[in-house]
């Protein structure tokens, strides 16, 4: 058992050193001079935000994007509380802001796929760029995640999106927690592997997404207006996909307030496992996600039984298992200027194999809401 147990984490090791290229070989160029990147619509669905708002206007109006090639929807998305109102309010100091006020979702639409359809057939801009009502960015984001599309085969440009806490001590594991699953994603998509994204960050040419034929068949899914449309975009073989390993192209995204949105959360992200397999998805992925999950159950396997037994040989294949980690997201971090911290690391890369576990058993079996 132990042998077997080494010999699956072995290859999991080996699988994020070949990862760990993949970022390694990833180059920045600079950018363009603005005049020559094209024009983008910003799009933004929001849902009872009217504590975030004011954060997400204030980055909108720092942008020195040039505002002539800028537009900005954002979907009022049958909010209760003062959404609507602040967003009104908005139009007399953002330039180029459009409001598109929902009161009903369709029959057979996941409601934020509904709100963003709305956002895309209204942008008068090939460049879609996606965030969500709760983030905030620097002022150069959007020529930094634009610039790629002076390419005229790129369709898809995926982008760090940390989660944080204010408090340091916490902000240290959130970050840790979030860009460890970004260096993931960055890695395969830099080795032509469409994984996985975040809709907190991302960009789609909307020539290619109407190609696609758009969220056609994922439209009924809660989840999935980000890495199933990437899936997408990769299964159609025509349009390139990248990730942006930049700094300037953070966008940052307030951590749960509590344990129970935290737990919701991380059920939610483990609830698309099945749509991979009940879609139709690139065959790499349908392959590397049941590996990541076996790596992780025999990872706690061993952990447990070293921590009742005091064995030291059954500690060997989480040491393997931390060498890989290590690797790719230190380098990860290297490229987007952040701090890796040893002590987060350690103590996450320690829980992590057991809510992976965990939430990944549970979340397929569990129905998600979008937002009450």
């Amino acid at each position: 058992m132990i042998l077997i147990t080494i010999l699956v984490l072995l290859g999991y090791c080996i699988f994020f050193i070949w990862l760990t290229e993949g970022l390694r070989k990833s180059s920045y160029k600079t950018i363009p001079h603005l005049d020559e990147l094209p024009s983008v619509s910003i799009i933004i669905s929001a849902r009872n935000e009217e504590n975030n708002l004011p954060n997400l206007l204030d980055s909108l109006s720092q942008l020195t994007y040039p505002i002539d090639k800028l537009e900005f929807i954002i979907v009022n998305d049958r909010s209760s509380d003062n959404t609507l109102q602040i967003l009104n309010s908005a139009n007399e100091n953002l330039f180029n802001l459009s409001v598109i006020h929902i009161k009903e979702t369709p029959i057979g639409w996941a409601p934020k796929k509904w709100a963003l359809q709305q956002a895309i057939e209204q942008s008068g801009n090939e460049i879609i760029l996606q965030t969500d009502a709760d983030c905030t960015f620097n002022s150069e984001w959007v020529q930094t995640m634009a610039f790629s599309f002076v390419n005229p085969t790129m369709g898809f440009i995926s982008g760090p999106a940390p989660i944080r806490f204010e408090n340091p001590f916490y902000d240290q594991f959130a970050i840790m927690d979030s860009m460890s699953i970004d260096a993931v994603s960055a890695a395969t998509i830099k080795h032509g592997i469409a994984l996985s994204c975040t809709g907190r960050n991302i960009a789609f040419r909307k020539t290619a997404f109407i190609e696609i034929g758009g969220y056609d068949e994922i439209q009924d899914l809660i989840s999935g207006d980000d890495d199933l449309l990437m899936q997408k975009m990769s299964l159609s073989k025509k349009w390139a996909i990248d990730f942006m390993c930049n700094e300037n192209a953070i966008v940052n995204s307030p951590a749960p307030n509590t344990i129970e949105e935290l737990i919701y959360q991380r059920l939610r992200f483990a609830s698309r496992g099945l749509n991979y397999y009940n879609l139709e998805t690139n065959q790499e992925t349908r392959l590397i996600l049941p590996y990541l999950y076996i790596t992780n159950l025999f990872t706690v396997v061993s952990l447990s039984i070293f921590l009742s037994t005091l064995n030291g040989l059954w500690l060997i294949p989480f040491i393997i298992k931390s060498a890989g980690d290590c690797l790719v997201t230190l380098t990860f971090f290297n490229q987007i200027n952040i701090k890796w911290s040893p002590f987060a690391f350690v103590i996450l890369d320690i829980i992590h194999p057991f809510y992976v576990v965990i939430f990944g058993a549970i979340a397929p079996f569990h129905k998600i809401k979008w937002k009450n």
